[in-house]
């Protein structure tokens, strides 16, 4: 098929002829013009496109685009522009998808395997408010990628803004990634406080009874020292009997509460002394931890703030990983090292996920608010490791994409696969 093909001194049903050959060829066709003859032609084609000054009323008419200065390089101003809206939508909605898993999932996963919750309600905010919301906003100033222009017109019966190859690649691929990177440090914390992973589930479904205050855990009793559960497990023997022995069951035997602070300063292990003692494992950071609303200190070790720990390193992962993802989003052919990243609101709403993050984790009054604790190092490392490894595949898919063709220069492997 010859590339570049002109006719001359055509009459409007030739020019009709040659629109309709081209949409027989699945090609987008635009047709400009400025005279009455040319209004058929204009009303057939996908796009037509009038001029202002020199054209007739009928030609303004029919036309879809009217260049208001007649000068024909304004059109490739606005196929630039279009490009660079698409790419940003898509980006834009790739970016706000891989989300969606992180936060989903958990709640999911947690309801079949019965383990607490990954994240609280109010950390489920602070991402979706602060690292999607604004950082998709600031997506509207991006600069279009240095190749917009030398790509192919698009096919639109497979590209489209929604596809199923994006929503493949943010929920299945980078959604999945980021989630589990949000477990390993999930339950990584959980471990190092003194809750193995297999303990962890189905515990929150678990009843105990509550010890006593000045109880400490004896792993060599039946009841690990739990003294109520040893009063009510031998009433027979004690002589306990009538009101006292139902209020004591009633208001000593429940499940834990792993959603308000009310048993922070409770030993898991003591209430919880049924389960197996692999439930637990030696605690790697122990030390005084949270004062919950009466005042009392409560461990870092099998009690809630193990949990708290948990649930921030989750939190912190899932934000890490976003800020990778919003980085990588931000092109989708082009490398990062060569596209210009001048959209300074984009860079700066990184360094606000990361500021707002820090005030969370380590300011003592934001603790209480969001649940958060703050965390070691070794509790950043699942998330930095995520983010690192997502923005090298990033980069290395997108050079594929760019140099691997068929040998007739049509699209390769990588750029049917890979590109969204």
């Amino acid at each position: 098929m010859k590339e570049n093909v002109i006719f001359s001194r055509m009459t409007p049903d030739q020019k009709l002829l040659v629109v309709d050959a081209c949409q027989k060829l699945q090609h987008i066709v635009a047709v400009t013009g400025d005279g009455v003859n040319d209004a058929p032609a204009m009303k057939r084609a996908d796009i037509g496109i009038a001029m202002n000054i020199e054209g007739t009323e009928v030609t303004k008419d029919v036309a879809d685009i009217l260049i208001l200065d007649d000068n024909f390089s304004n059109i490739l101003d606005g196929i630039e522009k279009g490009r660079t809206v698409f790419d940003i939508l898509k980006r834009m909605i790739g970016y706000n998808l891989t989300s969606n898993i992180s936060e989903v999932f958990p709640v999911i996963l947690s309801f079949i395997m019965k383990f607490p919750l990954p994240m609280n309600a109010i950390q489920i905010l602070v991402i979706d408010l602060l690292s999607d919301v604004y950082t998709n906003i600031t997506y509207a100033y991006e600069r279009s990628e240095g190749d917009v222009m030398k790509r192919k017109p698009r096919d639109v019966n497979d590209d489209s803004l929604c596809s199923f190859k994006l929503f493949g690649f943010a929920y299945l691929f980078f959604g999945f990634i980021e989630s589990t990177a949000g477990f390993v440090a999930f339950f990584t914390a959980l471990n190092d406080y003194g809750i193995t992973p297999n303990g962890a589930i189905g515990i929150i479904h678990e009843e105990g009874i509550e010890p006593a205050k000045n109880d400490l855990y004896n792993p060599y009793d039946e009841y690990k020292g739990n003294t109520y559960a040893f009063f009510i497990e031998n009433v027979d023997h004690l002589g306990l009997e009538g009101d006292y022995l139902e209020e004591l069951k009633e208001d000593r035997h429940r499940r834990i509460d792993y959603f308000t602070e009310e048993d922070t300063t409770i030993d898991m292990r003591l209430m919880l002394y049924k389960l197996p003692d692999t439930t637990w494992t030696d605690c790697a950071f122990p030390g005084l931890a949270m004062h919950n609303e009466g005042g009392e200190t409560a461990s870092n070790c099998w009690s809630l703030e193990s949990i708290r720990h948990a649930q921030t390193a989750y939190f912190s992962a899932i934000i890490m990983v976003q800020i990778s993802n919003g980085i990588c989003f931000r092109t989708i052919t082009v490398s990062l090292f060569e596209h210009i990243m001048d959209n300074w609101d984009c860079n700066l709403s990184y360094f606000i996920c990361q500021a707002v993050m820090a005030c969370m984790l380590y300011i003592p009054k934001f603790n209480n608010a969001f649940g958060c604790r703050p965390l070691i190092i070794q509790h950043w490392v699942p998330g930095l490791c995520t983010w690192v490894i997502l923005f090298i595949y990033s980069e290395i898919t997108k050079f594929l994409i760019r140099n691997v063709k068929e040998p007739d220069g049509s699209p390769g492997f990588f750029e049917r696969r890979f590109k969204y």
